[in-house]
């Protein structure tokens, strides 16, 4: 059985259609692995390593606060303020350090 002329271009532009399909669907694949992929685990509350980042942030506050309060009641202040933001923001907490990396210039 001869498949007609009609036909014949017919497949040939489902074939070119189905290649450019797949084609386009392997880039947006290989995009979508390097943007997850690269995702690491945030620091974990109450880790050292967190206590460690909220040490250094209330410590940052107290040092640019210019405001007439005493030494105490700068630290108490940046203390409270630095573990507001942490809970109402947790996406901005750092990424945990990947123990392999240490030493290793990123």
């Amino acid at each position: 059985m001869e498949i007609a002329r009609g036909e014949r271009a017919m497949l040939a532009k489902l074939k070119d259609y189905l290649v450019f399909a797949a084609f386009l669907g392997a880039i947006c694949g290989l995009a979508y692995w390097a943007a997850v992929s690269d995702q690491r685990a945030k620091v974990a509350p109450g880790s050292k390593e967190h206590e460690a980042y909220l040490r250094e942030k209330i410590i940052d506050c107290a040092l640019d606060n210019k405001s007439d309060l005493s030494d105490q009641g700068k630290l108490g202040l940046c203390q409270h303020v630095v573990r507001e933001i942490d809970s109402l923001h947790p996406e901005a907490r750092p990424h945990r350090r990947d123990a392999r990396l240490d030493g290793v210039s990123q």
